[in-house]
């Protein structure tokens, strides 16, 4: 018997049911949204969670949450405050939040039932915690009580396993799950250092040092903004990117346009803007207007740091905080190749902080950089932005395709686990591409060809064989980079030739053979001269 029917069972011979009536706020075809800034308010639903008939959103400004539902022209109610807040929030966090994930497997429960799931959830959390699930959704109890109420929400909308950080938490937990969803304040210099914790986690449930999850950071300013970003696959397929907008400064554009190209693929209108030499062209006013011209997927290559963007290092400031708060880019996502917008140990404050902004705006999600990023010739960036945009067409999930680009990362540097430093703000379940690419894959036995039917900058591949892929095409200037781990090999293929040869046509073809490393190969001449020089050895011994 489950533990939800042990529980269930357990409930009703205490007659600890009270009678509540029927509410019809979820009961209709389509998805409805309860918004509430009383998290009690929204115990009776989370039954309906669970089936998929509802979406909570806990707010103090419902009636900014209401005019975006009403935008988007989806079903909504906003619930009075229910009397069991002071209850609720009373309760440890941790405890709070396995009694949430326990009552959602009750079709009817209220506030005052919490203290008796609260104890029944002490006694099954190692089981809760240990069963097995491809999404984990890892918070920290200390954040309080609505933290503690968005992680098991998040855990029963995603049908995932609750793990708090900051009780008794170990990576091994997370073996099994190939997704993370991490519920957090908003992380800044005063408490990075969980950052640092999550990737020594994600980095070390095996051996090898790639990300062995993807995961993504639900967080901001305000705390509806991670619950619309657990909306993000239903505000998506109702108001889906309407176009892909390009911010670059003059050094990087051919790396822009190879974005821009993979964008178009997508069937999306594209546009890519620059300064002129003087950058007059490109002032504050201009982006302002250029991003709130409507909502989209916007690839930001400036300088940057944690608190603005600009054309130079030095200066020419395009994008603050306090500018960026005051657009309205709703269902918005954010690619960047910009340094350093996510360092957190530097943050001086989340409202100072530019990614935090974007999200305050209406971002549904940022992928930032805790470092120092930057072009190679121009046409490749050490962000791999042109990668994640082609790993989204195919339908890849947003924190996968982040997750991707970091082991990239990781494996060019030799093994180096903070190499890792992109970082998603948003659902890393979340997909948006439409499953296909313009290029196909055949072969087998470690040789492979990669045959392009529309006009493309980017490639990659997965293999299961082990060894080093070789590379080859008439398409010249190819650039290549790769990493193996237990999921197989994955090779990035690109070129930096484009601003002379173009892109990959119909027609190209690219093989890749993969060879056995130098070193296993190295060794075999010398085993060869061990066993020759031990069989003359006793040839000779035997001669005397």
């Amino acid at each position: 018997m489950s533990w939800e029917n042990v529980l269930r069972k357990e409930i009703l011979m205490l007659v600890f049911i009270l009678l509540i009536p029927t509410f019809d706020s979820c009961q209709t075809d389509e998805v409805t949204v309860l918004i509430s800034d009383s998290p009690a308010s929204f115990l009776p639903y989370l039954h309906q969670v669970r089936e998929g008939r509802c979406r909570f959103i806990l707010t103090q400004n419902a009636e900014k949450v209401k005019n975006i539902m009403e935008n988007m022209n989806m079903s909504f109610k906003i619930l009075r405050e229910s009397p069991g807040d002071d209850f609720l929030r009373a309760m440890d966090p941790h405890d709070l939040a396995y009694a949430l994930l326990l009552a959602s497997g009750l079709e009817r429960v209220d506030a005052s039932e919490l203290p008796l799931l609260r104890d029944r959830a002490r006694e099954l959390e190692k089981e809760i915690s240990q069963r097995r699930s491809d999404v984990s959704v890892v918070f920290f109890s200390s954040d309080g009580s609505d933290y503690a109420f968005l992680a098991a929400y998040a855990a029963v909308l995603k049908d995932a396993k609750l793990l708090d950080m900051d009780r008794g938490f170990d990576a091994s937990l997370l073996r099994g799950s190939s997704t993370v969803i991490v519920v957090t304040r908003p992380l800044w210099a005063n408490n990075s250092v969980r950052y640092e914790r999550m990737m020594e986690h994600f980095t070390k449930i095996d051996e090898d040092p790639y990300l062995d999850v993807s995961f993504g950071i639900l967080t901001g300013n305000s705390i509806e903004t991670p619950f619309l970003m657990l909306m993000s696959d239903e505000i998506l397929r109702r108001i889906p990117p309407a176009r892909f907008v390009g911010i670059s400064i003059i050094e990087d554009l051919p790396l822009a346009w190879k974005v821009e190209r993979v964008a178009s693929m997508m069937g999306l209108p594209t546009e890519v803007y620059h300064p002129d030499l003087s950058h007059s062209n490109m002032t504050e006013d201009a982006v302002s207007s250029i991003l709130s011209s409507g909502r989209g997927i916007f690839y930001l290559s400036l300088h940057g740091n944690p608190s603005v963007m600009a054309l130079r290092s030095d200066g020419y400031v395009l994008l603050g905080a306090s500018t960026v708060r005051r657009l309205d880019i709703f269902g918005s996502m954010i690619i960047t190749l910009s340094c350093s917008t996510l360092k957190f140990s530097e943050m001086e404050s989340p409202n100072g902080s530019i990614a935090y902004a974007f999200l305050d705006s209406g971002a549904l999600a940022y992928v930032g950089s805790t470092r120092v990023e930057f072009s190679v010739g121009s046409e490749f960036g050490t962000s791999y932005p042109d990668l994640l945009l082609s790993l989204l067409m195919n339908g890849t999930s947003l924190g996968e395709a982040v997750k991707i680009v970091n082991n990239l990362k990781i494996g060019d540097s030799g093994g180096r686990r903070d190499s890792a430093s992109e970082v998603l703000l948003g659902d890393p379940t979340l997909r948006i591409g439409p499953g296909r690419l313009p290029f196909r894959v055949s072969g087998r036995g470690g040789r492979y060809i990669i045959e392009i039917n529309g006009a493309t900058p980017t490639l990659f591949l997965r293999v299961r064989e082990e060894g080093v892929p070789s590379v080859t095409s008439g398409v010249p200037g190819l650039h290549v980079k790769w990493y193996g781990d237990e999921e197989g090999i994955f090779i990035y293929i690109t070129t930096l030739s484009t601003s002379y040869a173009g892109y990959f046509e119909s027609g190209d073809s690219v093989k890749v053979e993969m060879r056995k490393p130098i070193a296993e190969i190295g060794i075999i001449p010398y085993f060869l001269l061990m066993i020759t020089v031990a069989i003359s050895l006793i040839q000779l011994v035997r001669r005397r």
